[in-house]
C-alpha cells in the first residue's frame, strides 16, 4: 500500500461528533462518513525553529465507510480541515 500526499493539502468541509473528532467530511463533492480513526496524533512548532510560524495541528489516519483511507488534519492556527494525504 503506497502513500499519496497532497500538495498543497486540499482544504475539506468536516463536521465532528460533540468529543471533537472527525465524522463526516467532503472530498471531491463526495461526502465520506468516517468509520475508524486508525490513529490520531498532534503536532506543535518547537522552540528550537526559530521562525515565527505557528504550528497547531491535530492529525488523524482514518478509514471511511466507503473504503478511503487517508490522513486529515485541523490546523488550530488557521482553524481549517485539509486532507493531507490518501493511502492506494
Amino acid at each position: 500500500m503506497g502513500v499519496r500526499r497532497l500538495d498543497p493539502a486540499p482544504i475539506i468541509q468536516l463536521w465532528c461528533d460533540p468529543q471533537g473528532r472527525p465524522r463526516l467530511f467532503v472530498w471531491r463533492r463526495r461526502a465520506r462518513v468516517v468509520a475508524a480513526i486508525r490513529h490520531r496524533w498532534a503536532l506543535k512548532a518547537e522552540w528550537w525553529r526559530g521562525d515565527d510560524a505557528a504550528i497547531a495541528r491535530d492529525h488523524y489516519d482514518l478509514v471511511t465507510r466507503d473504503g478511503l483511507r487517508c490522513v486529515i488534519f485541523h490546523d488550530r492556527v488557521a482553524d481549517v480541515w485539509h486532507l493531507e494525504s490518501v493511502y492506494d
